[in-house]
């Protein structure tokens, strides 16, 4: 079994070792990667940024904003959160072995956890480990979250979005309490969790061989995974609706542009396709005769913020 130590990388560079690993271009498989980075809020790959956080208290807060390969529900990560990555063979992939071997580890440390249909991990009905998975031609990326000492007001200010009148097919985080994993392990460190963790999986897997991803592959995938058009332009599409004026102003945004506007009785494809942040207001200033000033505030009093 693969031990692929991150311990020096960044966020971009640990999601895009996952997904490096998945299409092949990392060590045999089965490889394991435990992970811990700074305070960052994840979106699964078909979700929508604007629907599932709170942009406002990212940006002050100065927390990352980024887009993983898989699927599944939106995720806060701190350095109190440790992340767990397997790279399998699709052929012999059971989810359960996983869930299994997790819950095992726990059981080893004293604590009784259960498997939700979802794939999360409860202890005592709180929600203490969450996962997800992708799927690609022979392999399969299966990760998850273990709260350990998490920030949780942070957590849940940052995941907490504004209301506002948006319409889309994107996939919807699903709710649940939650608790950090110290809580009952009292008398123990997360280095004890982890180690136990390893040691379990080694049952299953065999013994670890330590490895190391690295090479201008990682770094080009780093760098499309902190790019605008992944982490903006891969939202399914959605409608906003503005009263601007008291008048209705419908926007319909594909892969994070602006491409039709309706206002009044007037329906306008959008050529130049703006971004929708900020920035886009001048030209829609253009497009309706509305003062941008105007649409701004129309925009920011619906609840619409973008990060600087």
């Amino acid at each position: 079994m693969q031990l692929i130590d991150l311990a020096s990388r960044g966020l971009f560079e640990c999601l895009a070792a996952e997904e490096l690993f998945l299409d092949g271009g990392g060590p045999d498989v089965p490889a394991l990667m435990i992970w811990r980075g700074p305070g960052a809020v994840v979106m699964g790959k078909n979700q929508n940024p604007w629907k599932e956080c709170n942009l406002e208290v990212i940006r002050q807060k100065e927390l990352l904003l980024a887009r993983r390969v898989s699927g599944g529900g939106t995720v806060y990560h701190d350095p109190g959160n440790v992340n767990f990555s397997w790279v399998v063979d699709r052929k012999t992939y059971r989810p359960d072995r996983l869930h299994g071997i997790l819950r095992d580890a726990l059981r080893l440390l004293g604590v009784q956890a259960e498997t939700a249909p979802t794939g999360g991990m409860l202890v005592d009905g709180y929600k203490i480990s969450g996962a997800a998975y992708c799927y690609r031609k022979e392999r399969v990326l299966h990760h998850g979250t273990l709260l350990w000492d998490a920030d949780l007001p942070m957590m849940r200010a940052a995941l907490s979005a504004p209301r506002i009148r948006l319409k889309t097919h994107a996939v919807s985080s699903l709710p649940a309490r939650v608790r950090n994993l110290s809580e009952s392990l009292s008398g123990h460190a997360l280095e004890d969790v982890i180690e136990v963790f390893v040691k379990r999986a080694e049952e299953d897997f065999g013994p670890r061989v330590p490895g190391q991803p690295g090479g201008e592959a990682l770094r080009d995938r780093a760098r499309r995974l902190q790019s605008v058009d992944w982490i903006w332009g891969q939202t399914p599409r959605f409608e906003v609706r503005v009263d601007v004026k008291n008048t209705p102003l419908l926007l319909e945004i594909r892969h994070g542009r602006v491409e039709k506007i309706r206002w009044r009785e007037n329906a306008l494809e959008w050529t130049e396709r703006p971004w929708f942040n900020a920035g886009f207001v001048p030209a829609l200033s253009e497009k309706t005769g509305v003062q941008a000033e105007v649409l701004l505030r129309a925009l920011t009093a619906a609840g619409w913020v973008w990060p600087a």
